[in-house]
């Protein structure tokens, strides 16, 4: 699955040409927009750091789990089944069980 979980995913970020820079409430002086600017330039920056993670930390969970999938698999055919009458190890079988009760 090189596909990313779309059902889990943030939507888009605005771009900052719709809004032209100026929060709604009305004309602000050039103090006031280049802090907004420099705080949204922070929370898209985390945003992204944040979306990074969570694309490893997806990646990461997939990869154990096949991981583990084919290491069971593996240890399942080396391991002979108890039903197998050609098993490499042969137990002796015994015929009463009342020494164990």
């Amino acid at each position: 699955m090189d596909e990313l979980d779309t059902e889990h995913e943030l939507p888009p970020a605005e771009d900052d040409e719709r809004s032209g820079g100026v929060p709604a409430g009305g004309p602000a002086s050039a103090a006031e927009a280049s802090g907004v600017q420099a705080e949204l330039q922070k929370l898209k920056a985390e945003r992204d750091t944040l979306l990074d993670r969570l694309a490893r930390a997806q990646a990461e969970f997939e990869n154990a789990r096949k991981r583990a999938a084919k290491e069971q698999q593996d240890f399942r055919a080396a391991v002979p089944s108890r039903n197998s009458r050609n098993s490499a190890i042969s137990l002796p079988r015994t015929r009463s069980r009342r020494c164990c009760r």
